[in-house]
């Protein structure tokens, strides 16, 4: 389990530095178009400019409010769950059925007691049906 949110969390990491690296590189592009207006090599007045101009900015705007998003769930995750923490809680959780004893004790042998015999049950049900055909 540790090892899944461990991977989990790299995983986001990666992401969230792909998604910045994704909204450095349409800045870039972005700038050379800027550039390039300013030299006078493209024209501000064409359509096709001003409509991938606005593509650029969408794209550089979404990387970095994802990648903003992302990092936000990252860090509100809390804090990483260790091995010590594991083990005091399943120390803490027998205890408690251990001294509580009485409903908790009983309402989990019960809960154990109706899975067998749901078990058992689904079992004789399959062999009722093959006696059968």
């Amino acid at each position: 389990m540790l090892d899944r949110r461990q991977e989990s969390a790299e995983r986001r990491r990666e992401h969230i530095a792909g998604l910045n690296k994704r909204a450095v590189e349409t800045d870039l592009r972005l700038k050379r178009l800027y550039d390039a207006i300013e030299a006078g090599i493209a024209d501000l007045d064409d359509p096709v400019l001003k409509e991938r101009v606005a593509n650029l900015k969408a794209i550089r705007d979404q990387a970095q409010a994802d990648a903003n998003r992302t990092a936000a769930m990252l860090e509100s995750s809390g804090q990483a769950i260790t091995p010590q923490m594991v083990r005091r809680f399943a120390r803490t959780a027998r205890e408690r059925v251990k001294i509580g004893g009485g409903y908790r004790r009983d309402h989990l042998r019960s809960r154990n007691t109706s899975r067998s015999l749901t078990a058992r049950s689904a079992s004789s049900a399959q062999k009722a049906l093959c006696f059968r055909h």
